[in-house]
Formats: C-alpha cells, structure tokens, sequence
C-alpha cells in the first residue's frame, strides 16, 4: 500500500508531514483508502485493515529502521553465501520477516 501511496502522489506516506497532527491524519486517510482498494482486490475473507499499522506507516515517513535493515541484510547474505558455496539448502521460494515481533516465516508458494 504504501508502494502505490508513492506512485500516486510522488512521496511516502508521511514524508511531507512534519510533526503537523493534521497533515498525519490527512495522510493517514489517503493510505487507508489506497489498502482498503488493494485489500479488497485480493477478496481474503476475514482479513481486514489495522488502523495502527496504517497510523504507524505514516509515523515514520518511509523512514528505513536500522534494525530491520541489518536482519534482512544479514539474511541475504546467508543466502548468497549458500548458493554460491553450494552448501545447505537455500530459502524456498518466500521470507516473510515480522519487524514488530522478530519473528520470520517461509511459505512455499
């Protein structure tokens, strides 16, 4: 969602913001237009919008966290260091890396 908020208006959500309330809100409206559309594109039953995460999106402007730049850099690392030594098995197929939590899952799609 966030993706298709910077295609649309040329800006991650919350990057122009400051730290004015209303132009947050206004942003946090707009990207929760653009998730809803692309949520109900995918017709998940059960599945809904948290209004937190959008909130939090916007809160940091599309900021990069540190943190999660150095797991997910670490990861790839690992993976590049498997294909190319031909040892282990690689990630099949999807990573997906929870920064909330710490938490990862892979999914065979």
């Amino acid at each position: 969602a966030a993706d298709q908020f910077r295609e649309e208006r040329g800006h991650w959500p919350g990057a122009l913001c400051g730290d004015g309330e209303a132009a947050l809100s206004a942003d946090v409206a707009e990207l929760t237009q653009v998730a809803a559309r692309i949520l109900e594109t995918y017709k998940a039953q059960g599945v809904s919008l948290d209004p937190k995460m959008v909130e939090e999106i916007v809160r940091y402007g599309g900021a990069e966290i540190h943190t999660t730049s150095s797991v997910l850099g670490g990861i790839a690392s690992q993976e590049a260091v498997k294909l190319l030594t031909k040892q282990y098995s690689p990630l099949n197929n999807t990573l997906i890396y929870d920064g909330l939590h710490g938490k990862t899952q892979t999914l065979t799609l």
